[in-house]
């Protein structure tokens, strides 16, 4: 297959798969949309709960956390390379499984909780 016919150390010079560049343009535009819609998201809850006072340092919050995650993927590209690549992907599905089932426990009850703040303030 296009993936294993060039894998290892006895890989020899020039070596070139038979899959073509263009099956990127689909993760890359799911990526793209999803960053789209993540930001928006975050910009807009951010500002949205924010007191008049805090609203730009939490907007600076919620993007350094963006630079954060940046940092982190260029760290964790230091093990991109053949094998490593499968238990860094592996590693970080793992660690996004768990920060998931935290994330929902942590915040299960928001809308109810924010629900009930707008109808006080109306």
């Amino acid at each position: 297959g296009p993936y294993y016919d060039f894998t290892g150390p006895d890989v020899p010079v020039g070596a070139t798969n038979d899959i073509s560049v263009w099956f990127q343009i689909v993760p890359y535009a799911a990526v793209a949309i999803s960053e789209i819609f993540a930001s928006v998201t975050g910009l807009e809850f951010a500002f949205s709960q924010a007191p008049a006072e805090l609203k730009s340092v939490l907007t600076a919050v919620f993007l350094f956390t963006n630079c954060g995650g940046a940092l982190i993927g260029l760290i964790l590209a230091i093990w991109g390379g053949d094998p490593q690549v499968l238990y860094v992907f592996a590693a970080e599905t793992a660690v996004l499984g768990v920060m998931s089932v935290v994330f929902y426990f942590c915040f299960r009850h928001y809308d109810v909780a924010l629900a009930e703040q707008e109808q006080f303030h109306s």
